[in-house]
């Protein structure tokens, strides 16, 4: 429901007055809204609670979470069931009840809220009630990632000091496997029902001193003891998602309700989407994308319809939901123009020729009037490719890691949809960047969402001129392709000391010119500065695989570099431009004919 009509993309930006210091760039806001940040979608929600509240009373009667019932006797999944606002309201006012009840009754930590409850869970509409009980009762959600470890399980449920966690029956024995490990743990609720397994799960829990609970039943308990809601003010903590721990343990990232009334007002600005939009959820909501899009889309009146838990059938559901928003990451959106590439335009024969001249003529068109339609070709062909997502689907949005233009473009037009792409991290709510409705330039994330502000900070330290602790250099440019996972560099070397180490090299005498253009020199170089690095602690994704060698230094008059010797880095990408897809296209073909040896 984007409300930035007459957006001028060639002023996306604006500086805050006076932001500029040493070393950083000014301070960059959305020019939508130069004058101060968004805080509020509306002056009635302060909270995701209130944005609940907000939402029932405009939608009590229409359909809010859906999944589809699986029949044993047949083997299927039937239609999409779906709970309006209303019912999902019941539930979850009677489930966090129940959890409040056996907080009181069971766990007996002494505290009435602000205790955290984790879910350990696919996304299911039973996750999102849990979100919200927690929101109307001040608890905290803390979701474990459904693929994590046991290792990391056993480390976030003891970091975040989880007496009662909520988890999908097929997770419970992992649980009491490690329940020697939590001793903290008191209560496991069971989202899905335990049929058979009820007695034994529950005899081999009390062994640790552990309460197991049926969703239903804390549900009915709750009903049994009602609890007046217990609203939590906007600087209390809403939901402490874990980052996957790249960089060694999981970190617990602290999102206090205000953070994602930020969001939610900063997506109502720029989002297309209006009540009565449907959306598939599989986008894991123990990720902090995930989170915002669910809790975006009840604000707005958007039914969420959950896949079946299966990835290998989310087509099969998304034809039976029609979702007219499909909100995804670029691992998927690469999966999905492969697949449809080679059925159409890579392919042989009347297909191919079909498929050629259809992406052709649409791109062209594209690119004249802004419209991603076509009269002839989408009714003849491409409103097929459309037909694979249900037929109704009208937006993509991809964040999470960048995507290739080309793979957009090509589904943009495939699809005759609209794509934006945006950039956030778990530590900013997920949300920092997005293009704006109606952008179509490549290669970028669009300005500062409207609760956002951005500058940028030099860190002379961070490793890099580590480089030019070597001798050889005299100067060095680093650049990192987003859809790469290594470095390139441009190294200018210092002619004194590199015209006598690279004859050493050869065994004889060489003018400088000749020994920038000798591969056996260049690799002895690259070598070379990599030595330096490990010397110096760079890790192997921190070091340069491939470089060009630059007879000329860089120069103030090239317009890469200021007069005090700085790198202008977009100045310098676009010097430098082909030359660096070349080592990137040099490099990749070297390491497939590796891999091939091999």
């Amino acid at each position: 429901m984007s409300t930035t009509t007459n957006f001028d993309f060639n002023k996306q930006t604006v500086i805050v007055s006076g932001s500029k210091r040493p070393g950083q760039t000014g301070i960059y806001r959305n020019s939508f809204m130069p004058d101060n940040l968004i805080v509020k979608p509306c002056p009635e929600v302060s909270t995701v609670f209130d944005s609940f509240q907000y939402a029932v009373s405009r939608y009590a009667k229409k359909p809010c979470l859906g999944y589809r019932p699986f029949d044993k006797k047949t083997g299927k999944y039937g239609d999409y069931v779906w709970e309006t606002y209303e019912k999902v309201l019941e539930r979850f006012t009677n489930f966090g009840s129940g959890l409040v009840h056996i907080n009181d009754t069971i766990v007996k930590n002494g505290k009435k809220d602000r205790y955290m409850v984790g879910v350990w869970s696919i996304n299911k509409p039973e996750f999102q009630l849990i979100i919200q009980a927690n929101a109307a009762y001040n608890l905290i959600t803390v979701p474990l990632y459904d693929t994590l470890g046991h290792d990391a399980i056993e480390y976030c449920t003891n970091h975040a000091e989880l007496q009662i966690v909520c988890m999908t029956a097929n997770h419970i024995t992992s649980m009491l496997k490690l329940a020697p490990k939590i001793p903290q743990l008191k209560v496991i609720i069971s989202i899905d029902p335990l049929e058979d397994l009820t007695e034994y799960v529950k005899k081999w829990a009390s062994e640790y001193n552990i309460k197991i609970y049926e969703f239903s039943e804390v549900e009915n308990l709750g009903k049994e003891n009602p609890r007046k809601y217990n609203p939590p003010t906007p600087s209390d903590l809403f939901v402490i998602p874990y980052t996957s721990g790249t960089t060694g343990d999981p970190k617990g990232v602290m999102v206090s309700h205000e953070n994602m009334v930020a969001v939610l007002a900063s997506y109502f600005v720029v989002t297309q989407s209006k009540p009565g939009d449907v959306i598939i959820s599989y986008l894991p909501l123990a990720h902090v994308f995930g989170i915002n899009v669910e809790i975006c889309s009840i604000f707005l009146g958007c039914p969420i319809g959950y896949y079946r838990g299966d990835i290998f059938g989310i087509f099969e559901d998304m034809k039976v939901l029609k979702p007219t928003a499909f909100p995804s990451v670029p691992r998927v959106f690469n999966r999905v123009a492969a697949m449809l590439k080679g059925h159409t335009i890579e392919s042989t024969g009347i297909i191919g020729v079909l498929s050629r001249k259809a992406i052709k003529d649409k791109t062209e068109n594209f690119e004249k009037t802004g419209s991603v339609t076509h009269p002839i070709w989408d009714r003849i062909l491409l409103n097929k490719f459309r037909d694979s997502f249900g037929g109704k689907v009208k937006y993509f949005s991809t964040g999470g890691a960048p995507l290739a233009k080309d793979v957009m473009d090509f589904l943009r037009i495939a699809f005759s949809v609209s794509f934006q792409e945006g950039y956030g991290q778990t530590e900013n709510t997920g949300l920092g960047c997005t293009t704006m409705v109606g952008d179509a330039q490549p290669s970028h994330v669009g300005p500062p969402v409207c609760s956002s502000e951005l500058k940028l900070v030099d860190v002379p330290e961070m490793g890099y001129t580590i480089y030019l602790r070597n001798l050889l250099l005299a100067q060095l440019f680093v650049y990192g392709d987003p859809l790469k996972s290594y470095l390139v560099g441009i190294a200018v070397p210092n002619p004194e000391l590199f015209v006598p180490w690279a004859n050493e090299l050869l065994g004889g005498t060489y003018e400088f010119e000749e020994h920038v253009k000798n591969k056996k020199v260049c690799d002895a170089l690259l070598n070379n500065m990599n030595q330096v690095g490990i010397k110096y602690g760079l890790n192997g994704f921190e070091r340069i695989k491939a470089i060009y060698v630059e007879p000329k230094a860089f120069t103030p008059e090239d317009g890469i570099i200021t007069a005090t010797f700085k790198t202008k880095r977009p100045a310098m990408t676009k010097f430098y431009r082909k030359i660096i897809d070349q080592l990137y296209a040099d490099f990749d073909k070297s390491s497939q004919t590796v891999r091939a040896k091999l």
